[in-house]
C-alpha cells in the first residue's frame, strides 16, 4: 500500500527548519525512496555508497552489489528503465545518475563527473582533495548546469574536487568541498 500527502498549509517556524535541515542523515528521504522502489536495495543485495545530490538538479548514487549475480546499476534503473523513472518521479524530474561505486578513487571520481572528461587528475591524499582538469564540456551533452556536476560528484565520492576548465579564460568552474 502507497500513501501519498499533500500540503495544504504551511507555518514559518526557523526552530522547526533548522531541525529538519540539521538532522543526522540529510539523504534519508532519498534513502527512503530508493528502499521502496529498489526490492535489491531493501534486501541487501545492493547497497547505496554515497550520494550526492543538488537538490532541483540532479542526484548521484554510488552503487555497488554484495552479490555477484547481481547488477547494482542494472537493478536500480529497472527493466526498461521502470525503476528510475519513478524515482525521477517522486524527486518532481531530478536527473538521477546512478554510477557503480569502486574503491579505486581515480574511477570513482571520473565515474562521478561523467559526462565531463578529464584530461589531468592529481590526487592529494593527506588532504582528501582531487585536482581535476576536465575537457571544455560539449553543451549537448549536459543536461545540468556545469556547475551542478562537480558538487554532486564531490559529495558522492567525500573528496573535495578543484575542477578547471583546460584553456578555459576562467581559472576554474569552482571548488567544491564535501558538505558534512
Amino acid at each position: 500500500m502507497q500513501l501519498s500527502l499533500g500540503v495544504r498549509q504551511t507555518k514559518t517556524d526557523m526552530r522547526l527548519f533548522q531541525w529538519l535541515h540539521r538532522g543526522p542523515d540529510p539523504h534519508a528521504e532519498l534513502r527512503r525512496l530508493l528502499t521502496q522502489e529498489v526490492p535489491e536495495i531493501a534486501a541487501g543485495q545492493v547497497q547505496v555508497r554515497g550520494i550526492g545530490r543538488v537538490p532541483g538538479m540532479v542526484t548521484k548514487l554510488a552503487v555497488v552489489s554484495t552479490d555477484p549475480t547481481v547488477d547494482a546499476v542494472g537493478a536500480c534503473v529497472g527493466a526498461r528503465g521502470d525503476r528510475i523513472r519513478q524515482i525521477v518521479a517522486k524527486l518532481n524530474g531530478e536527473r538521477v545518475e546512478i554510477i557503480p561505486w569502486t574503491p579505486e578513487v581515480e574511477r570513482l571520481i571520473k565515474f562521478a563527473l561523467m559526462p565531463l572528461e578529464i584530461t589531468s587528475l592529481t590526487i592529494d591524499s593527506s588532504a582528501q582533495t582531487a585536482h581535476v582538469v576536465v575537457r571544455p564540456p560539449r553543451p549537448e551533452l549536459l543536461l545540468v548546469p556545469i556547475e551542478a556536476i562537480p558538487e554532486a560528484a564531490s559529495m558522492v565520492t567525500g573528496i573535495r574536487l578543484d575542477v578547471r576548465i583546460d584553456g578555459a579564460a576562467r581559472p576554474g568552474i569552482a571548488r567544491y568541498y564535501l558538505h558534512r
